[in-house]
């Protein structure tokens, strides 16, 4: 039996950091790019190891979440988010 819950599938997902390594003081752009196939977007998350910094469900009020982080400074209106890296590993 196939069921059909109206989910489809996305396509490609793309990470793109610019600049790809940042140091303390630095401003980093981030921004995920996807294909949905004409689905909903349900939501875009983004982390830095294992703990969440910033959530965009369009579906939910309110759509932006940030999540405070150290080093991480997200730009509440635009969704902007500002960081410094504390190590040479990539933001």
């Amino acid at each position: 039996m196939k069921s059909n819950y109206g989910f489809g599938a996305i396509r490609s997902v793309q990470l793109v950091v610019d600049p790809p390594a940042v140091r303390r003081g630095q401003h980093a752009t981030l921004r995920c790019l996807y294909d949905l196939d004409d689905s909903p977007l349900y939501s875009v998350k983004f982390y830095r190891g294992l703990r969440e910094f910033y959530r965009y469900s369009p579906g939910q009020q309110p759509s932006k979440k940030i999540f405070p982080f150290p080093g991480i400074n997200v730009d509440n209106h635009t969704g902007l988010v500002e960081g410094s890296s504390r190590d040479e590993r990539r933001v």
